[in-house]
């Protein structure tokens, strides 16, 4: 198992709910085409705590593969493009990489 992390942070006056909905809709689109795909959780940072980011989602993938053919279907799948772009233009500074569970 292998962990994909998005890190993000709101543009201005881009509220937690409207963070949450446009990606609990993002999720449920991509989760019936790729069910092996389980997000972890969205977080946000509580009480405004420390630095960036804001927010950051944690997704367990199976596999590089799975991470190529989201990538490929995203590509011809015009809902997926709607809502990944109703998410983009809620944040700035996104930061995405795989990471490993030490622990």
């Amino acid at each position: 198992m292998m962990y994909y992390l998005i890190e993000f942070d709101p543009k201005p006056g881009v509220t937690q709910r409207e963070v949450a909905d446009a990606y609990r809709r993002f999720v449920e689109h991509y989760t019936v085409i790729f069910p092996q795909m389980k997000l972890a959780g969205l977080f946000a940072r509580d009480m405004l705590l420390g630095t960036r980011p804001h927010y950051f989602a944690l997704w367990e993938v199976p596999d590089y593969a799975t991470l190529d053919a989201w990538k490929k279907a995203y590509a011809g799948d015009p809902d997926g493009t709607r809502l990944t772009r109703e998410i983009n233009d809620m944040g700035v500074a996104w930061n995405a990489k795989v990471v490993k569970k030490l622990l």
